[in-house]
């Protein structure tokens, strides 16, 4: 019987002992395992941070010219089933262009100040907001309002203009509510703080009161107003150097300057342009972004003989959308446009900003008759021309004039090209 209790014990001594091996080579492996889990998880997870922390920030700019919206085209974008205003298929054709970049900016060269004012074209323009949907949906960000019809429907004008574009969320520059609201804009993108402004040209002052389009500015408004004048250009460029300092003194590390100026239907800058985009890129601008010819100008690098600062100028957009064809201004070069993009880059470890790429991409207006109304369509020519059926070039007449809208772009900016290959990557801070 003591045998037989020494027996079960020591079976169950070696039982046990079997079992505790057992258990404790298990925790051990799965120790191993948690453990390669955790590393292999902090690897995913440094390979995330990598990625997500790269050397660089990079934003995308894009920028285009005037959109003027005349009376043939009030005609064609009205819907008489619904008694309304759509603009959706004007920009169809670059709206993946235009809402592929972080910043998209145009000039808004009309008025909101609804129907009770009655909606019309040049010489006084006053347009559906609908416009405005159209552009928020194509992805433009930033709006700039300030040109010589930003007064054409008067004070009240101004405001609801302002109020409409804000109402969908977008940005105006260029003109203000109020006094207490900044002349400029400072957005960060992509970890880069932009700081944008607007300007544009008065016409010859009346006595002492300022006019745009031979208009004289309300008083009321006369403050809230980004202009200058021609006649003055010394005093107005130091005030404008003023707010370019307050700008980076409040962060921006970027400076992006749209301005109105220039002649009309002019394909070259003129002495104030010059003399206007070397002062500016003295005070340290970045971009200088022009409208107003209606007509495409050179793009150039330049660099201030005083500090050896380089800018980036584009004199003149010309037209992205408006009814100006050949048939109407006698001038086949108002029917084109440049969608200009530019990369900026910043060094995490340096915080050195750089023009890291500039390209353009030609556009032309398509103005077609579908069941008897125009078709207004903004192309990207060459895509277009490179599949002529898929954007409505059904006609040799418009393929021809597409085909010379190119020809004719991509001609002027012979020279510029070369500049912007050669003076991409450069430093601007």
């Amino acid at each position: 019987m003591k045998k037989s209790i020494k027996i079960l014990i020591i079976i169950s001594i070696f039982v046990a002992t079997v079992i505790s091996t057992l258990i404790m080579n298990i925790q051990s492996d799965n120790y191993k395992v948690n453990k390669s889990k955790e590393a292999n998880n902090q690897e995913v997870k440094n390979n995330v941070t990598e990625s997500e922390n790269p050397e660089y920030s990079e934003a995308s700019i894009i920028a285009v010219g005037d959109i003027l919206i005349h009376e043939d085209q009030l005609k064609a974008q009205f819907n008489e089933g619904t008694g309304e205003y759509n603009f959706e298929n004007n920009f169809k054709y670059v709206k993946s262009h235009i809402e592929s970049a972080d910043m998209a900016l145009a000039n808004f060269e009309t008025t909101l100040a609804g129907e009770n004012k009655k909606y019309s074209g040049f010489p006084l323009f006053n347009s559906p907001s609908s416009i405005v949907d159209a552009m928020k949906n194509s992805g433009f960000d930033v709006l700039s309002t300030i040109n010589n019809h930003t007064i054409d429907m008067g004070s009240s004008g101004v405001m609801s203009t302002l109020e409409e574009i804000k109402k969908r969320k977008l940005i105006a520059i260029g003109t203000r509510e109020n006094l207490e609201d900044k002349p400029y804009i400072i957005e960060e993108v992509k970890g880069i703080k932009l700081g944008v402004i607007s300007y544009c040209f008065e016409t010859p002052r009346k006595g002492e009161n300022k006019t745009l389009n031979a208009i004289e500015i309300p008083s009321d408004i006369i403050n809230l107003l980004n202009t200058f004048s021609y006649e003055h250009i010394d005093q107005d460029l130091s005030k404008i150097k003023v707010q370019i300092d307050e700008m980076k003194s409040n962060g921006a590390e970027a400076i992006i300057f749209f301005i109105h100026w220039g002649n009309e239907y002019e394909r070259k800058p003129n002495v104030h342009q010059i003399r206007i985009a070397n002062a500016l890129c003295e005070y340290g601008v970045d971009i200088i972004l022009g409208s107003h010819p209606h007509v495409i100008q050179p793009i150039e690098f330049i660099t201030s003989e005083k500090t050896g600062k380089r800018s980036l100028v584009v004199y003149s957009m010309g037209n992205f959308i408006s009814n100006q064809q050949y048939e109407r201004t006698n001038n086949r070069y108002t029917e084109d446009g440049i969608m200009v993009n530019i990369q900026i880059k910043k060094s995490k470890l340096s915080n050195n900003i750089t023009i890291s790429g500039v390209s353009y991409i030609p556009t032309w207006v398509h103005r077609y008759t579908d069941n008897n109304k125009f078709v207004y369509e903004v192309l990207p020519l060459t895509e277009a021309l490179g599949s002529k059926e898929k954007y409505n070039l059904n006609e040799s007449a418009a393929v021809w004039r597409a085909e010379n809208s190119e020809k004719s772009t991509r001609m002027l900016m012979g020279e510029s090209e070369e500049i912007i290959e050669d003076g991409a990557k450069q430093v601007i801070n």
